[in-house]
């Protein structure tokens, strides 16, 4: 794992990319151990270096009021936190106010049953015919 993280780190600082490595969120699982190992070992090493930080797995995350009901994903509210930790490390203003996804109008849309597709007629019985209603009328 660490030497990924190296590779990764030492590609940035190549390039001149300003990096913001966003940290594996805290879940409500019981692998939630592995997110806290990984988190440590990000946090040790990009503590010190050209890389921003951001964890996802510190006791503000583990609210559960920000996740959806699988305790994995997030909700809106978690998501506009999620993004408003990485706008701070980037360094990025972004007017909170109109893009709070927390105070946002949620539309939902209601969808229509699908039609048979066209080329698939209904099959009648053979009573419903009009030639089987033409020989019973005699």
């Amino acid at each position: 794992v660490e030497a990924g993280i190296d590779r990764i780190v030492d590609t940035a600082k190549s390039n001149a990319v300003k990096l913001v490595w966003i940290g594996p969120p805290c879940v409500f699982k019981p692998w939630n151990m592995n997110v806290e190992k990984l988190d440590g070992i990000l946090k040790r090493k990009l503590s010190s270096g050209p890389v921003s930080y951001v964890s996802m797995a510190d006791s503000a995350v583990r609210d559960k009021s920000l996740r959806a009901g699988d305790g994995v994903h997030f909700n809106m509210r978690g998501y506009a936190m999620l993004w408003g930790r990485a706008r701070e490390a980037a360094g990025i203003a972004i007017d909170a106010k109109s893009h709070d996804a927390s105070r946002a109008k949620v539309r939902r849309v209601k969808h229509r049953r699908k039609s048979p597709h066209p080329s698939v007629a209904p099959q009648l019985s053979a009573s419903a015919t009009p030639r089987a209603a033409e020989t019973r009328t005699r």
